[in-house]
C-alpha cells in the first residue's frame, strides 16, 4: 500500500509573517499558523537562509544579530523542509547612495527647490533622520510658502517613513549658513529641531513620537538666526547668532522652558562678535559637556577671522564647582576661566530692550585656551 503524505502532515506554511518591532538590539517577529512547532530562518540580505531557532508559539524575538546588517526572515512549519512563509526584511538603510527624499511630482515633472538646508542626526538605533526645506511647495515660485520637512528611517519596514511637515517657515533658505539643526536625545526618545523663521527669529520644535507630530516649544528673537542644536539627558543645548550681540547659548531641561538659561558669549581678544553670515557649530562630548565653534572677524582689519571654541558650562568629573577658581571647575591644562554672561549694561538699552532679553546677571564658565 502506497503512503501519501500531504503538506497537512507537516502543517501548513505559516502566513502573515511581519516584523512587529525592530531596534538595534532586538527584532520581534509574529506570524499566523497551526503547527505545534516552527523553525525560524534568517539570512543576511542576498545570502542563504540558516536556522536560528525552533519555537512552539507564533512569534520570536531575535537578539543575536549585527545591528549594522540587513536581514531577511522566513518561518517553516515544524522542523523539516516544509514550505516557507512569506519573507520579510529588516535593518538599517542599505549601503551606497540612496535618494532618501525624491521631490513630489507636479504632473510628470519633479518639484523644484526641494531638499535645501539639510540637517541630519542619528536616532536611538543609529539610523538616520533629517530635516530639510521645500522652498516652492506650490510650484508657483512663492518662496514665502517654504516648508520645513522631516524624514526618518523605519528599521522594522526597512524603508523610509513618509515625509512629515513640521511647519511653514517663510523664506529662510540660505546658501551660506545653516537655517536648520536637528537633534535626538536617546535617553528620552525625543527629536527637536531649531530653525530660522521669516520673522528673524529661531523657532524650536519638539517631537516625542518619533517625528510623527511636532510642537513649537519656544521662539527666540528678534534678530536671531543660524541655530546649532544638541540634546542629551533631557537637556537642551542651543547656540545661535543675534544681530549686534554675537553668539547666544541656551541650556536647561527641554521639558521646562521657563527654567532655561540664556547666555551671551564673551568676545575673543582681538576679535568681534560672531559673524552673522556664518553658522555656529555646537557639539557635546561623552560627558555631555557642550563646546561651540563660530567665526568672528578680526578687529584689526575686519576681513580675516578665526574659529573660536568655547565650552559654556563645562562639567568637572564630580559635577561640582570649585569656589577657589571663581565659580569654575578647577581649570585643566589649556583652560582659562572667562565669562559667559548677559551683560547687565546692555539690558534695557535701545539695542537690547528688556522685553527681549533676560537680565540674569553674570555667570562664569571655563573656556578652552
Amino acid at each position: 500500500m502506497a503512503l501519501c503524505l500531504t503538506a497537512a502532515a507537516f502543517g501548513q506554511a505559516p502566513t502573515r509573517l511581519t516584523v512587529t518591532a525592530a531596534t538595534s538590539s532586538q527584532i520581534e517577529l509574529a506570524w499566523t499558523g497551526s503547527s505545534g512547532t516552527y523553525t525560524v530562518q534568517r539570512a543576511p540580505v542576498g545570502a542563504a537562509f540558516v536556522n536560528i531557532a525552533t519555537v512552539s508559539t507564533a512569534g520570536y524575538t531575535d537578539k543575536t544579530f549585527d545591528p549594522y546588517l540587513d536581514y531577511t526572515y522566513q518561518v517553516l512549519a515544524g522542523t523539516s523542509d516544509t514550505a516557507a512563509s512569506n519573507a520579510v526584511s529588516v535593518g538599517p538603510p542599505p549601503p551606497g547612495l540612496t535618494n532618501a527624499a525624491p521631490p513630489p511630482l507636479f504632473g510628470n515633472a519633479p518639484g523644484n527647490e526641494y531638499g535645501y538646508n539639510i540637517s541630519l542626526c542619528l536616532d536611538g538605533n543609529g539610523d538616520p533622520a533629517f530635516v530639510f526645506l521645500w522652498e516652492n511647495p506650490a510650484d508657483n515660485c512663492d518662496f514665502s510658502q517654504t516648508e520645513l520637512l522631516f524624514r526618518s528611517w523605519n528599521r522594522a519596514k526597512m524603508a523610509w517613513n513618509p515625509v512629515v511637515k513640521i511647519a511653514a517657515t517663510g523664506d529662510i533658505t540660505s546658501a551660506d549658513a545653516a537655517s536648520t539643526s536637528l537633534a535626538y536625545d536617546a535617553s528620552t526618545g525625543v527629536f527637536a529641531v531649531a530653525t530660522n523663521n521669516d520673522k528673524n527669529a529661531v523657532d524650536l520644535y519638539v517631537s516625542a513620537d518619533n517625528g510623527l507630530t511636532w510642537t513649537l516649544r519656544r521662539s527666540f528673537g528678534p534678530d536671531s538666526i543660524n541655530p546649532s542644536l544638541a540634546l542629551d539627558g533631557g537637556n537642551l543645548y542651543l547656540a545661535f547668532e543675534v544681530s549686534g550681540a554675537g553668539l547666544e547659548f541656551v541650556t536647561g531641561q527641554l521639558s521646562a522652558p521657563s527654567g532655561w538659561t540664556i547666555l551671551e558669549a564673551p568676545p575673543a581678544p582681538g576679535y568681534d562678535a560672531a559673524f552673522l553670515a556664518d553658522s555656529p557649530s555646537l557639539a557635546l562630548d561623552s560627558r555631555g559637556n557642550p563646546a561651540i565653534a563660530w567665526f568672528a572677524p578680526r578687529l584689526s582689519d575686519r576681513h580675516n577671522g578665526s574659529a573660536v571654541l568655547e565650552t559654556p558650562g563645562r562639567k568637572s568629573g564630580s559635577g561640582s564647582r570649585d569656589p577657589g577658581h571663581n565659580g569654575c571647575p578647577k581649570p585643566e591644562r589649556g583652560q582659562a576661566c572667562i565669562p559667559w554672561s548677559e551683560s547687565p549694561a546692555r539690558c534695557g538699552s535701545s539695542q537690547y530692550p528688556v522685553s527681549r532679553r533676560r537680565c540674569i546677571g553674570r555667570r562664569v564658565f571655563p573656556a578652552l585656551g
